[in-house]
């Protein structure tokens, strides 16, 4: 009987390892093809935002030919951190103060609006139960400040409106 349990451990400990090295390759071959695509859109002077907003479309037109399995946690592990961290290591902390209305504005009130804005459409064109549509909302109306920034330094946009945003 023991012996039964500690195969059925160690082949449940050589599973998570299998599925451990699977999410390191894929995070490995997602950071190879942003560096790809990061070096293309410099050489062809294309919004580098853009460009991996295309090179996603396209791999979701493969299908399952180009088939991740990444799982939530590594993103929130690996990729939101170093994101969030670069937008606030640069963010002058004079300016954010000298544009608090503003900003609290965008984000209170504005994001208030784009949820309810957003929840009313999905009800009433899904035909959603309100907390499902207004959860949907809320996800869908906060915009990526990291994205925005990366755009807006491409497009040269005025440092006040980068730091409103963020």
């Amino acid at each position: 009987m023991t012996a039964t349990v500690s195969m059925g451990l160690l082949l449940g400990a050589e599973a998570a390892e299998s599925a451990l090295i699977s999410q390191e390759i894929a995070a490995v071959v997602l950071l190879a093809i942003a560096a790809g695509v990061a070096v293309l859109a410099a050489r062809v002077r294309f919004p580098y935002t853009v460009a991996l907003v295309i090179a996603g479309f396209g791999a979701s037109a493969l299908g399952d030919l180009v088939a991740v399995d990444v799982s939530p946690d590594l993103i929130l592990a690996l990729l939101v951190p170093p994101l969030l961290f670069e937008a606030t290591l640069h963010l002058p902390w004079s300016k954010l103060r000298a544009d608090l209305t503003p900003i609290l504005l965008f984000a209170l009130v504005g994001t208030a609006i784009g949820t309810l804005v957003l929840g009313w459409l999905v009800n009433a064109t899904l035909g959603l139960p309100w907390a499902a549509a207004l959860a949907f909302g809320a996800l869908i109306s906060a915009t990526d400040p990291v994205a925005v920034i990366a755009f807006f330094k491409a497009m040269g946009a005025p440092k006040r409106l980068s730091t409103t945003i963020r």
